[in-house]
């Protein structure tokens, strides 16, 4: 069995074994949603996150004759918000729709955090990610991310990448790359992808990795240059521009930005199984597909126990990196 097949089989074990508990003793639960239902959304509105927040919202509505709404609760990385949905009551009324900071990447960045995103949620699907993209100024004289790469070896810490802030998604993918490819660079944090990206385009910093969703309509422009995305495929968003594993050769390099579905740990079963089959149904629909790529989102659903192993993997992945990198929160 290989490492993920094991990782998930346990996963589903503690799944099935949570639900056997809960399923006896609140099979009354078949009523929900009964009353409108709170989507917590760590992050402000206009973000990608919010956006595919607001499409479940609608779909959710429509398909489960309740009232589906968004709650953003930005701040400290996402934990606020995820702080927040962690203490509401588990009765499926109250979800979460969380991302790889606060929930894989800050448990190992921050020295204590005020919840446990695997002990306090219930896993009920994946959503999507968003490709994150290593980008140049076309007059950086940076043609390709093994021009990049070249550069750093031969002049280690003469090249700055910007980020939209420390301990983000985005800048551990480049502590990611300098470790997997043997550079360095310095990091410049940004408050956001917005101004990292606009920096870019005017040439104040040669390098910025950040989501997709912020460079789609500047690389359309010509106005900066994509040297890769970091999944382990080329993304729909962008399918011209090579992986970092094709574009330098680094094998296995994988870093992406993704968001999922999580409920209050002790949510009942049938309600964590409900709003993961309505959740998968929407997201297979090509209209929704269509919608989330034109964002630069790629949507995708999983089963909880699928989930549950995913976020275990990811937590450990990058807490290798933050360890080996030195990464500190601000």
């Amino acid at each position: 069995m290989n490492r993920f097949s094991a990782s998930a089989g346990i996963a589903l074990a503690a799944v099935l074994g949570w639900a056997a508990v809960t399923v006896p003793a609140l099979a009354q639960k078949s009523d929900y949603p009964n009353r409108p239902v709170r989507l917590v959304v760590p992050f402000p509105p206009g973000a990608s996150i919010d956006f595919m927040a607001r499409v479940l919202n609608e779909r959710f509505s429509a398909r489960m004759g309740q009232t589906f709404l968004a709650d953003n609760r930005p701040g400290a990385g996402g934990n606020i918000g995820v702080e927040f949905a962690a203490r509401q009551t588990p009765d499926g009324h109250t979800l979460l729709i969380g991302a790889a900071g606060a929930m894989a990447i800050n448990l190992s960045l921050q020295e204590k955090l005020p919840f446990d995103p695997v002990r306090d949620f219930a896993p009920i699907s994946m959503v999507g990610n968003i490709p994150i993209i290593i980008a140049t100024h076309p007059k950086s004289g940076i043609q390709t991310l093994a021009d990049l790469v070249s550069i750093a070896r031969e002049k280690p810490g003469s090249l700055a990448f910007g980020s939209a802030g420390t301990g983000t998604a985005m800048h551990l993918t480049g502590e990611l790359l300098m470790l997997s490819a043997g550079i360095r660079m310095n990091h410049v944090p940004y408050k956001g992808s917005a101004p990292a990206a606009q920096d870019l385009i005017g040439g104040q910093i040669p390098v910025t990795i950040t989501d997709l969703t912020a460079m789609v309509g500047q690389l359309k422009a010509g106005t900066v240059r994509g040297l890769a995305t970091g999944g382990a495929r080329r993304t729909q968003a962008a399918p011209g521009i090579p992986t970092v594993s094709e574009a330098a050769g680094l094998k296995g390099f994988d870093a992406v930005g993704w968001f999922a579905l999580f409920a209050p740990r002790g949510t009942p079963a049938p309600v964590i199984q409900r709003v993961h089959t309505e959740t998968v149904a929407i997201l297979g629909d090509p209209a929704v597909a269509t919608r989330a790529l034109e964002q630069a989102v790629e949507v995708q659903s999983s089963t909880p126990a699928q989930l549950a192993a995913f976020v275990s993997a990811e937590i450990a992945k990058w807490a290798k990196v933050v360890r080996a990198s030195g990464a500190k929160a601000q």
